[in-house]
């Protein structure tokens, strides 16, 4: 069971787009879908986001060398069966609280 602060795979997370992607659970509490927050390693020009690297991280990660933006403003409930494979790491106690506090404020 995913829990806030994972970090999964998911498809689905753009309107008309079943590309793959990561994505930070804001809640994971519903026992059919969960919220997140999508993962892009390009900064978005027009909403707010938060800044994640590798030292977020508690457990494992994201295959990438440079930081990557978790966009707040696009918050969004998928279906559990859209998380493609295992979750790829969790984030640190305190870096999921800053998320879920600034996600909550839009």
């Amino acid at each position: 069971m995913v829990q806030a602060g994972d970090v999964v795979l998911a498809s689905g997370l753009f309107h008309g787009d079943r590309k793959v992607r990561p994505a930070v659970v804001i809640s994971g509490e519903d026992p059919k879908t969960i919220i997140v927050c999508p993962v892009s390693s390009k900064q978005p020009s027009d909403a707010a986001w938060v800044t994640v690297d590798l030292h977020d991280f508690a457990e494992g990660g994201l295959d990438f060398f440079e930081e990557s933006y978790v966009n707040l403003a696009h918050r969004c409930r998928i279906r559990r069966s859209a998380i493609v494979g295992k979750r790829k790491g969790r984030l640190s106690r305190e870096m999921t609280l800053a998320i879920c506090r600034s996600v909550s404020e839009f």
